[in-house]
């Protein structure tokens, strides 16, 4: 819990790791070891001048969000991490550039940019990433034990549809405005985020009018965001 002299502007702060403060011969190991026990990371950059990554997480009531931003990388976790570092969340990734090949005992998934997709850290998986920028949402299963059976459905699989694609905007607008939270609004965070979630990747009536608040900002923020690009359109100019 923050101070009462703690302003309430930086309550939201992400815990960030960068390596950009190590030796390059020393970024790969760093950013390794940064996520042990809980995966194996290997960097596929061929030319070995360095792995300058980053990643930040911002965590509330036991939900976590992240954003990494790395080049290209192999990524396993196999029983043995399980039997390690026995976490098992859902993980909603979405990766705003560079594609991902998931690999599951249940099949291969390949991701395009700009399609969030479903796995768990309490399965084994082995992931292929190119150059990559991503958010992810980590789920606890007591918090969305709700629609535990839908999400263990979707584990491997994209969430190409108009929710999905409505969610992956609520998460980009979620970490835009994290850092301008008061710690009230913080408070209620949680619940709120639930709620998107749930209504984005098993809809229903009541789950929509729970999540209404937040799927009229998200799309809000998306009609913004496109009348922005359509103004500065060459199109768009003065008459002639």
């Amino acid at each position: 819990m923050a101070s009462n002299d703690r302003p309430w502007w930086g309550y939201m702060d992400p815990y960030t790791f960068s390596t950009e403060l190590l030796h390059p011969r020393d970024q790969e190991e760093g950013w390794a070891e940064w996520f042990r026990p809980v995966f194996d990371v290997f960097s596929e950059v061929g030319d070995r001048q360095g792995f300058n990554a980053e990643y930040s997480v911002w965590s509330f009531g036991g939900i976590s969000l992240t954003r990494v931003s790395a080049p290209a990388t192999r990524t396993v976790r196999m029983p043995l991490h399980l039997r390690r570092d026995p976490i098992d969340h859902w993980v909603i990734s979405y990766c705003q550039n560079g594609a991902t090949a998931l690999s599951t005992n249940d099949g291969q998934l390949n991701a395009e940019p700009g399609v969030p997709f479903v796995w768990s850290l309490g399965r084994s998986s082995e992931s292929r990433r190119t150059v990559a920028d991503r958010l992810q949402i980590y789920l606890p299963r007591d918090s969305f034990s709700e629609i535990g059976d839908p999400l263990d459905m979707a584990i491997g699989s994209m969430l190409d549809t108009a929710s999905g694609r409505l969610l992956a905007d609520y998460l980009i607008l979620l970490e835009r405005n994290l850092p301008n939270l008061t710690p009230e609004e913080a408070s209620r965070l949680p619940s709120a985020i639930q709620a998107m979630v749930t209504a984005c990747v098993a809809p229903s009536k009541d789950r929509l009018a729970r999540a209404s608040e937040q799927i009229d900002l998200t799309r809000l923020t998306r009609v913004r965001r496109t009348v922005r690009k359509n103004l500065r359109s060459p199109s768009l100019g003065p008459d002639r």
